[in-house]
């Protein structure tokens, strides 16, 4: 993904800290990309219905009242957002979360880290990344994540 102020990613995530810290990683890997955020899935849910279309979503998977699974599941069955790359944002790296999710339609699924540098690393990765042709993802390198 090349650097470009023509990509708007949205994060979805009801941890403000939680956003900040990625948002400072996506402006020092990717400095013009412009990232908004969301605090809950609802609220990503209704700009579905607005169809402001995203270059990428990165999606918590726990958040209260409304999953992230249930919002990717509703991500992929809506008819203008369901090729949107997704990517799950999330503490958890129980098996179960991520065979979920990967069959639920996400892209990539990322484990928050505990460190800045080790985000930055993450970031990079995935923004070298061709979100243009998703047939390159595979169950295989679906878990990112950071020792």
């Amino acid at each position: 993904m090349q650097k470009s102020n023509a990509y708007k990613f949205i994060v979805a995530d009801d941890d403000a800290d939680d956003f900040l810290f990625l948002k400072d990683a996506l402006e020092e890997v990717a400095p013009d990309v412009e990232v908004s955020h969301l605090d809950s899935c609802l609220k990503l849910v209704d700009m579905m219905e607005q169809s402001n279309l995203p270059d990428l979503i990165f999606l918590d998977l726990n958040m209260p009242v409304f999953s992230g699974r249930e919002c990717m599941k509703k991500i992929r069955i809506h008819h203008q957002w369901k090729n949107v790359p997704v990517i799950i944002y999330s503490t958890s790296k129980a098996d179960q979360d991520v065979k979920s999710c990967f069959e639920d339609g996400a892209d990539l699924y990322i484990v928050k880290p505990n460190s800045f540098q080790s985000l930055l690393s993450l970031i990079k990765k995935v923004m070298s990344m061709d979100w243009k042709d998703r047939s390159l993802f595979n169950k295989d390198e679906f878990l990112l994540y950071e020792n």
